[in-house]
């Protein structure tokens, strides 16, 4: 019984050592990639800009009304 542990263990040893050595030489693009995400050549949208704000506060400073 204790020799099928031990071939358990050193098999899941190789699987988590051939992840660690994939995620190396890709970089981490093995768990990155995921469909969700824009590709690089589209345009990233314009921020708006806000022309007259209201509800202003600075941190630090008290609120008249």
């Amino acid at each position: 019984m204790e020799g099928g542990v031990g071939i358990i263990l050193l098999v899941l040893l190789v699987v988590v050592i051939g992840g660690v050595i994939a995620l190396y030489l890709t970089g981490g693009a093995i768990i990155g990639t995921s469909g969700g995400k824009r590709r690089r050549d589209e345009p990233r949208p314009d921020h708006k800009v806000v022309e007259n704000p209201e509800n202003v506060e600075f941190v630090g400073t008290d609120r008249k009304e």
